[in-house]
């Protein structure tokens, strides 16, 4: 449940009539954000997510980064005999890959504490 700030309630635009104070849920903030195009919801949403998700591409970014310092020996020990994780295409069991160098899209994820 989250609750909308002042700055939220008052931001110009369209607007799903929240109110500073209000208690919602995500499902129904969601719903004032599509549905009225609310800007309101998408302000309340913002404050509360917006510093995790900032949090979690930048430890992402930097993740990224040091692998790649290490990048060239992972892909070695990611082609080596044995390892099953690519097909005739390049990609994995569903044959989607990006740009990683084969790495399955459903194999990526953003790095934990």
């Amino acid at each position: 449940m989250l609750q909308v700030s002042k700055n939220a309630a008052t931001v110009g635009g369209t607007s799903a009539k929240l109110k500073t104070g209000d208690v919602l849920s995500i499902w129904d903030l969601l719903h004032g954000l599509m549905l009225p195009s609310g800007n309101d919801a998408g302000i309340c949403l913002a404050e509360h997510f917006g510093q995790y998700l900032f949090e979690v591409a930048t430890r992402y970014k930097n993740n990224k980064q040091n692998n790649a310092q290490g990048g060239a020996a992972q892909q070695i020990n990611s082609q080596a005999p044995g390892n099953n994780n690519s097909n005739a295409n390049g990609g994995g069991q569903n044959g989607a890959s990006d740009a990683t160098g084969g790495q399955n899209l459903d194999q990526r994820r953003i790095p934990s504490d």
